[in-house]
């Protein structure tokens, strides 16, 4: 899809977001390197920070309400649904964003299919926990068995990435990872010990998938995206305030939405040079908004 299909697109659709989505598919797809994801994020960020600006530029607040609108489904009971009708598992990561979608539809190629899904408002894990689950956070929500869309799922928190379950051809299960957040949103605090590389977490939640996808459908999300930040955390924002992402007073850079403000686009963070977070997220904008659902069939 090029520009002269997508703009009539964003026009005339009901939901343009999928619509977008597809056009980044398409668009910047051939950046995608799995020997180099390093450069790979780097390039991809710099191009998605110029399409968000065109974007906000000319929608501008029109723009983030339709990001917001969850009439169009929440990512997690969306893969929720897939995954039951598809007698397979689901993997619940924290941060799961669009560079990821890429990175997997290059990894697995024909055995992926995808749809898309929507952040809580403010994009965040524990917004993400009260919302959908009720419950205090993501890792409460995944303990012990769960009814949800027919099928009761048992619940599984993958506390070390490197050592996942052995599910073999099991199908009903429910399991949560803290990548790709926790080693590159405030590492620190998290005492995470891979810290700030995006090539290891993300080949890291690869060969996760890889593994839990040999013999059972995989259906993969996430609570919310995220803006890419890197080592430097104003390369890739607009003309950018050191504020929070959301809860702060943002004037036009934000917006309330439920009695919430909330950052829109790329022009605040609160993420420090040098320190310990390559992400950032809890506003409102396209990579952190927009949640992808990725199926994996199984090897054949």
């Amino acid at each position: 899809m090029n520009n002269g299909d997508l703009l009539p697109r964003l026009i005339s659709e009901d939901d343009p977001i999928p619509s977008i989505v597809e056009y980044i598919v398409d668009k910047y797809g051939h950046h995608i390197s799995l020997d180099d994801l390093n450069s790979t994020y780097d390039t991809l960020e710099s191009e998605f920070r110029t399409f968000e600006r065109m974007i906000h530029d000319t929608w501008g607040e029109t723009f983030y309400h339709i990001l917001a609108d969850t009439t169009k489904g929440y990512a997690i009971p969306k893969a929720f649904k897939v995954a039951s009708e598809s007698n397979g598992n689901l993997l619940v990561c924290d941060g799961f964003s669009i560079r990821e979608l890429l990175v997997m539809k290059e990894k697995f190629q024909d055995r992926l299919t995808y749809d898309i899904g929507r952040a809580t408002v403010p994009s965040t894990t524990e917004q993400t926990a009260k919302q959908i689950f009720n419950t205090n956070n993501l890792k409460e929500a995944f303990q012990g068995d769960r009814l949800v869309e027919g099928t009761t799922w048992k619940g599984l928190v993958i506390e070390d990435i490197a050592n996942p379950p052995r599910l073999g051809l099991q199908s009903g299960h429910m399991m949560l990872t803290q990548y790709p957040d926790s080693p590159l949103h405030l590492a620190v605090a998290h005492r995470t010990t891979k810290v700030q590389d995006i090539d290891l977490v993300i080949k890291d939640i690869l060969e996760l998938v890889e593994g839990l996808s040999n013999n059972v459908p995989l259906i993969v999300t996430g609570d919310h995206g995220y803006v890419y930040l890197g080592s430097n955390p104003f390369k890739y924002m607009w003309d950018t305030k050191k504020m929070p992402r959301f809860g702060a007073e943002y004037g036009e850079r934000g917006m309330k939405i439920n009695q919430v403000s909330v950052a829109i686009g790329r022009f605040c963070t609160n993420i420090s040079a040098g320190g310990s977070s390559h992400i950032t997220h809890g506003g409102l904008s396209l990579t952190e908004s927009v949640v992808p659902i990725v199926k994996i069939q199984p090897v054949k």
